[in-house]
Order: structure tokens, then C-alpha cells, then sequence
């Protein structure tokens, strides 16, 4: 049976509990998004803004909608893309990002900083998880950067984070399932290991078994043909767009837990 001591519990959350339980968690970027997760048997969301361009802060207004969907809502900190080195006004940024998160009732926040040599931004990182003290924190795939995951890991327990979403430093999960393994051995159960990044229904099985994390993180989506009529308004829509899909988001959830 696959151990994850983060995760052991029922799905109710019953304390002593033995069997662990596979938690979903979705990415989304958009209110609607959001409720068809929460709606298709997502057990938490990570709510973004411009998944396309990596997944950006979304507004305060989202998160509040998303937060009374009723479902537990992560929001990722994440000022501008392009990588995760900040500068001063991005930084005082996304410590008022994180207020306005917990303001608007969110469990959680994604966060990471990197240094200019790669590795975790230390006082930064420990100025945010202070601002977000008492939610849920979250070191993103941020992680998936720095020279020593190990030491990064450790960083992490030491800044009081409780769970590293991460690919294994590959560009997909299931590639870096090898180092993911390592990861939820050295954790001990001190954190949560949460593997993503290219996570699909056809994978879930192999990558659970193989690293014996109990929770993925997928955005569940298909690609659908664009509608045509948008080019007669000069948009000029690309032939297939990116969507998120219910079948998929119950597919994974049934093979996650037929896996445990």
C-alpha cells in the first residue's frame, strides 16, 4: 500500500485514520474553472491567472468567488512571469497578495524565490511564509530550479512550508518520477511531496506507484477545436485551444484511488 504520512487519512479527515487517500488537486485559472473542479470530485484547486503563461497571481476578486465555491482553494503568488527571481517592489507585492489571500478566505498560498545563483532566497522566502503564517504554504515548482533539491527540501521543512509541488527538476512528473521517490523517502512524513507537471490519466498509476506519493497535481485539460468566428473579430484564435475537462478530472480521481 502506498505511505505518505502527510496524507493518511480519511477523506473526511478523521483523525487516526491509517489509509492514506489520493487527493487531486487542479490547477485552474478562471471562476468557472474552478467549479467544474470542485464539481467533478477535485479535492483542492490552485487558482492562477494566465495558465498559459505559467500560472500569474490571480485578482482578489477570484479568489473570493473561488473561496465560495466551498472547496479548498490555494492561491499561487506569483507577481510576473518569466522566472522567480524578484525585485523589491515585487516582492512587498506579493506579501500584500498573500494578505489579501487569507482576507479572502483562501486555505493556502503557492510561493518561491530564488536566489541569483538558484537556490531558494532564504530571507525572502521566510518574509512571505510569515505573512501567510497559519495557511497552508506551499513551495511551487520553483523548486524544480535550485542546484540541490535535498537542501532545498530541508530549507523548506525548516521555513514551516507543508507540501512541494514539484516535476522532479524534469519537464514532466513522470520523468522525474526517479527523483520524486527520493523526495518522499527523505521527507519522512515532515512534508508532503506533491508531484506535477504534465500529470494525465494514463500516467497516474505508474507515478504514484513508483514514487509513493498519495496526491498529484494536474490541470486536467483537453484540447478542443477553437471556434472559427472569433477571426472575423480579428483575434485570430488558434487552431486548438486548451480546456479544462470534468470526464478527466473523475477519470483521474477513479484511478488515483483504484491505485492505493
Amino acid at each position: 500500500m502506498l505511505t505518505e504520512a502527510a496524507t493518511a487519512m480519511t477523506k473526511g479527515g478523521s483523525a487516526g485514520a491509517k489509509r492514506p487517500v489520493a487527493l487531486l488537486e487542479v490547477c485552474v485559472d478562471s471562476l468557472s474553472d474552478a467549479f467544474i473542479a470542485f464539481k467533478s470530485g477535485a479535492d483542492r484547486i490552485e487558482l492562477c491567472a494566465g495558465l498559459s503563461a505559467g500560472g500569474l497571481t490571480p485578482s482578489y476578486g477570484a479568489v473570493r468567488a473561488a473561496v465560495a465555491l466551498g472547496g479548498q482553494v490555494i492561491v499561487l503568488i506569483r507577481p510576473s512571469e518569466g522566472g522567480f527571481i524578484y525585485q523589491f517592489d515585487e516582492i512587498a507585492q506579493m506579501v500584500t497578495d498573500i494578505e489579501l489571500a487569507r482576507d479572502a478566505g483562501a486555505a493556502g498560498v503557492a510561493i518561491g524565490v530564488l536566489s541569483d545563483d538558484l537556490t531558494l532566497d532564504m530571507p525572502v522566502m521566510k518574509r512571505l511564509c510569515d505573512a501567510a503564517a497559519g495557511m497552508q504554504i506551499v513551495l511551487h515548482r520553483a523548486f524544480d530550479l535550485v542546484p540541490d533539491p535535498f537542501v532545498a527540501l530541508n530549507q523548506a521543512i525548516d521555513l514551516g512550508i507543508v507540501r512541494i509541488l514539484t516535476s522532479g527538476q524534469k519537464a514532466t512528473a513522470y520523468d522525474g518520477r526517479e527523483l520524486l521517490a527520493r523526495l518522499v523517502t527523505a521527507a519522512k512524513g515532515r512534508i508532503e511531496i506533491l508531484p506535477g507537471a504534465g500529470v494525465r490519466p494514463e500516467t497516474a498509476v505508474t507515478l504514484m506507484n513508483d514514487t509513493k506519493a498519495t496526491q498529484l497535481h494536474s490541470s486536467c485539460r483537453v484540447n478542443r477545436k477553437s471556434d472559427p468566428r472569433l477571426a472575423a473579430f480579428g483575434f485570430a484564435p488558434a487552431d486548438e485551444v486548451s480546456t479544462i475537462s470534468a470526464a478527466r478530472i473523475k477519470e483521474m480521481k477513479n484511478i488515483m484511488e483504484s491505485a492505493l
